[in-house]
């Protein structure tokens, strides 16, 4: 995989921790990404994450197939036992980010439309594209600043 697809990848999985499934996983104070998961009927839940330099899951479900229950996810079973595994496993080192490889680009976005947006435009996150393949377009300004009236 080339590198700038596999940061792509870890970015997208870096959006679960910051405002996704995986939230909680914030608790650890430090660059994160993750994937949560919860099969048909909640049969097995997972999560998978990491820094850049340890990855761990936990899956958890039964050995014959049947319900871990009509609410269970892996947002909700799996996640706070990775985050304890984390704190342990992390303790003492410093936080690092997941390194930026030549190649890509960083472009504020609108988070609900995935178009460009002005930096600091209200609802923009950083998301990063490979060079050349970045979006074209602005979000029209109207849409940038809605006010209660």
């Amino acid at each position: 995989m080339r590198p700038e697809t596999a940061f792509l990848v870890v970015n997208v999985m870096k959006g679960v921790i910051q405002r996704g499934t995986g939230a909680r996983a914030n608790v650890l104070q430090r660059p994160l990404a993750g994937k949560t998961g919860t099969s048909a009927d909640a049969t097995d839940v997972w999560f998978v994450g990491g820094t850049p330099s340890l990855v761990a899951g936990i899956w958890l479900g039964y050995d014959l197939k049947r319900s871990l229950g009509p609410v269970e996810t892996g947002s909700r079973l799996a996640l706070p036992l990775w985050i304890a595994f984390m704190k342990k496993a992390l303790a003492g080192t410093e936080p690092q980010d997941f390194q930026e490889p030549d190649g890509v680009v960083a472009i504020p976005v609108d988070l609900d439309t995935g178009l460009p947006a002005p930096l600091g435009a209200s609802g923009a996150i950083t998301e990063y594209f490979v060079k050349g393949t970045e979006p074209n377009g602005m979000l029209p300004a109207a849409t940038l600043d809605v006010t209660d009236g």
